[in-house]
């Protein structure tokens, strides 16, 4: 535990440190969604497939990595769903989301308030 969070976010000392872990962290849920599928109101579900282009496989990460965006944030302007096991998937990200946030916001407010 302590290895990974020296790590991930250096004890709460680096900004920037979290700023690049929660981007990983954000693009990985991303993939996720792209593997699980996601579908916007009234659509079909878009997921990767081998069957596809290489464009659309990258439309396809382009919205889930919008999704996860929005749901690492807890903005969720619902057009676009996760189906199936995504809801718990993105349950876990929306959680642990605003943690990140926080954390980051706090690393910044104690590095300019030492100066």
């Amino acid at each position: 535990y302590s290895l990974f969070t020296d790590f991930s976010t250096a004890y709460g000392e680096s900004p920037y440190r979290i700023f690049w872990f929660s981007a990983v962290y954000i693009l990985w849920f991303a993939v996720m969604y792209g593997f699980i599928g996601i579908a916007g109101a009234g659509e079909d579900i878009k997921a990767f497939s081998v069957s596809q282009s290489a464009g659309e496989n990258m439309a396809v990460l382009f919205h889930a990595f919008y999704y996860s965006m929005v749901t690492f944030t807890t903005v969720g302007y619902g057009d676009l769903t996760t189906v199936g096991i995504g809801k718990a998937v993105a349950m876990m990200e929306a959680y642990s989301g605003p943690f990140l946030v926080s954390l980051f916001v706090i690393t910044i407010y104690k590095r300019y308030m030492e100066r």
